[in-house]
């Protein structure tokens, strides 16, 4: 077989190294892919380009798996009536507004919403004072959206409700499309600069029952003379720190679905692989950050593959692999593993009586369906190498 064979070649002296090294796994390369698709963001420069876009349009996000699908347009702009209450009006500020009954979310059920005046709303008290943003300000949006530590909902930009003449903003449940809704809204709130009448009206939907959220602009102020800047920042985040997908545009990039971010596969080892003419060592490569065979499914699929040579990175993407490389020389040994979990081991003995300074390459590959069109299907982990020594 071909395990047999692998460990006989090496038995036969095939990849000497300098004996007196000590047992080691060494990790060279890097995997494929890094996959940025839980957290989305569009970012205007500033009122005007926001007004062009926003006004009299709206933005849907309908709760799908792990994620949300998003939409353009759709949604309805419900008037807030007589009985509607208005939140406490501040600058820069955060309310607290407990729910009549949990609103579902990808993450778990919400209890509460945190309602910041700067437009968004969150899951948690933890995003306002803007600790997390560069320059570490709420006021001011930026791509750092993606790093807040509260899962939100983004229409960031700097609103001043407390200005005065400004309108409030306000909440009550309503009906709509036969759901209990949640709607907050921006009534006629004034933006930043102050002292002239520049304001604008938006509102946010959480259907209690569906989870689903929506953004309804009515009008976006067009004025850019704050010296603090009016740029808007429009999207949502999970919490807690995102990779970059980069900034969208609306409506051109949507539809889109979101979900948990996919880092690339990672290849470890251990113990080292000590060989002694009397004793081996058995060694349990394990795979990270494996993702799911298909969408949907927690069935996760691969291999580890040995291998007496490494390789330089070969770029499979002409072989419908994109973004990814190869670091062993050939499939010599092949672990087959699978599971529901994310990080997966696979173990193979190194038995007595192997040559000091003697080197296995490893690396592995998942099966995932979330690749580009067309693409194979495959995705590879760093490279690990395992000198072998007899201490």
């Amino acid at each position: 077989m071909r395990g047999t064979w692998l460990l006989s070649a090496l038995a036969g002296g095939l990849s000497i190294a300098a004996p007196c090294q000590s047992a080691a796994h060494i990790a060279y390369g890097a995997g494929c892919h890094d996959l940025a698709t839980e957290s989305f963001g569009v970012l205007f420069a500033d009122a005007a380009a926001a007004a062009a876009t926003l006004s009299g349009h709206s933005l849907v996000l309908v709760p799908e798996g792990t994620g949300y699908r998003v939409t353009w347009n759709g949604a309805t702009y419900r008037a807030p009536s007589a009985a509607a209450v208005a939140l406490p009006p501040s600058d820069d500020g955060q309310v607290a507004l407990p729910l009549a009954s949990p609103l579902p979310t990808p993450q778990g059920a919400l209890s509460a919403l945190y309602v910041h005046s700067n437009g968004f709303v969150a899951a948690g008290p933890d995003n306002d004072g803007g600790a997390w943003n560069v320059p570490a300000t709420d006021y001011l949006p930026t791509p750092c959206y993606r790093n807040a530590p509260a899962t939100a909902f983004f229409a960031w930009h700097d609103w001043n409700p407390a200005e005065p003449g400004s309108g409030r903003i306000v909440h009550e449940e309503v009906v709509l499309g036969g759901e209990r809704t949640l709607c907050i809204t921006w009534n006629d709130v004034e933006n930043f600069p102050t002292g002239q009448q520049n304001r604008g009206t938006f509102q946010f939907q959480f259907g209690l029952a569906t989870g689903r959220v929506a953004y309804v602009w009515v009008h976006v102020d067009a004025t850019t003379s704050s010296v603090f800047g009016t740029a808007h920042l429009i999207g949502y985040s999970p919490g807690g720190v995102s990779l970059d997908a980069g900034l969208r545009t609306l409506p051109q990039d949507l539809p889109l679905v979101t979900a948990p971010d996919q880092f690339a596969l990672a290849l470890r080892a251990a113990p080292p692989p000590v060989s002694t003419p009397a004793a081996g060592t058995v060694v349990t490569y394990t795979t990270e950050h494996v993702p799911p065979r298909e969408a949907g499914s927690d069935l996760r699929l691969g291999v580890t593959a040995l291998s007496i040579g490494d390789a330089p990175g070969v770029d499979l993407g002409p072989l419908g692999m994109p973004g990814c490389q190869a670091w062993v020389r050939s499939l010599d040994l092949q672990l087959p593993w699978s599971g529901t979990a994310a990080t997966i081991a696979a173990a193979v003995t190194f038995p007595p009586g192997l040559p000091a300074g003697a080197s296995v390459f490893a690396q592995s590959l998942a099966l995932v369906d979330r690749v580009a069109p067309g693409a194979l299907g495959i995705w590879t982990s760093n490279g690990v190498q395992s000198r072998i020594a007899p201490d």
